[in-house]
């Protein structure tokens, strides 16, 4: 017919006739691009922070100390923290690695459901919650580092964010009794 205009399809189909939109591909790969950006910047923002209260050295005027500092144990520093006394730059690795392993936090806003199937995360997290309690463990850190890296990994499972900001707390109120005029409250927050 005349003057008739025919676009064409926005998406690609497959051999079964369903449709996947073309920016999937370069949608995903921005997202990727902010996931990496954020992580890098809060990651530079917590060592500014460690530096600027000298609880960690600074990494580009000194990297022999930085290679040190981050060559020391977090897990076991973790673990120590919650009974001894740190040096600043111990408890600025055990800040710093809190800052990078972080945990999920659900962005679920939906209740969920009577007789609804827990999920992968939540049901690896709800197994690593109860093997922390059956070791007797109080933190995360301190059951990760009395695994065996040997015999189970400690990366690649499901953490809860939770866990984490109670294991900083915790760690700090251990540490300010020992030098509450470092780490005052407002540094803590």
């Amino acid at each position: 017919q005349a003057g008739v205009r025919v676009f064409p399809l926005g998406m690609e189909l497959d051999d079964r006739g369903k449709g996947t939109s073309r920016s999937v591909e370069r949608r995903m790969a921005r997202l990727h691009r902010r996931q990496l950006d954020r992580r890098a910047m809060r990651k530079a923002y917590v060592h500014k922070l460690l530096f600027v209260n000298n609880l960690a050295p600074d990494r580009k005027a000194d990297p022999q100390a930085w290679r040190v500092f981050e060559g020391l144990a977090p897990y076991a520093l973790r673990a120590k923290g919650l009974d001894h006394a740190l040096t600043p730059h111990e408890f600025g690795r055990v800040i710093y690695h809190l800052a990078h392993r972080r945990g999920f936090l659900s962005n679920r806003k939906a209740p969920e459901r009577d007789g609804e199937k827990p999920g992968q995360v939540k049901q690896a997290t709800q197994a690593l919650e109860s093997d922390m309690k059956a070791a007797g463990c109080r933190t995360l850190g301190e059951y990760f580092h009395r695994l065996d890296p040997h015999q189970q990994r400690i990366r690649g499972q499901y953490t809860l964010r939770r866990w984490y900001s109670e294991e900083f707390d915790a760690l700090w109120q251990r540490q300010a009794g020992h030098d509450s005029s470092r780490y005052t409250d407002e540094l803590g927050k």
